[in-house]
């Protein structure tokens, strides 16, 4: 196999090097920013309650079965923002209101 740019020796330390500080930037990374978009819950919702009732019982039980394997998911499929959304004022790194 032809290595590039030398010999194998070479390349492997290289490769070696890459890998080791790719990991240790990753390993150092700090919390991530993301914008919350309490919207694209109020789309959801609203879309999913226009669904057929057989289609939201068939969305229910797969939520179910999900919550059951570990997924960290709502009760209930059709629960309004206002349900569950808590009452306090937005104060992220990103975001003051």
């Amino acid at each position: 196999m032809k290595v590039p740019g030398g010999n194998r020796a070479s390349f492997a330390v290289r490769l070696v090097a890459a890998v080791s500080a790719a990991a240790g930037a990753l390993a150092t990374a700090p919390d991530a920013r993301a914008w919350y978009f309490p919207e694209h819950v109020i789309i959801a919702h609203d879309g999913v309650m226009q669904l057929p009732p057989q289609l939201r019982d068939i969305l229910r039980d797969a939520v179910a079965r999900s919550r059951d394997q570990g997924l960290t998911l709502c009760a209930r499929v059709d629960v309004p923002l206002e349900e569950i959304g808590q009452p306090k004022a937005v104060d992220t790194g990103m975001i003051h209101s």
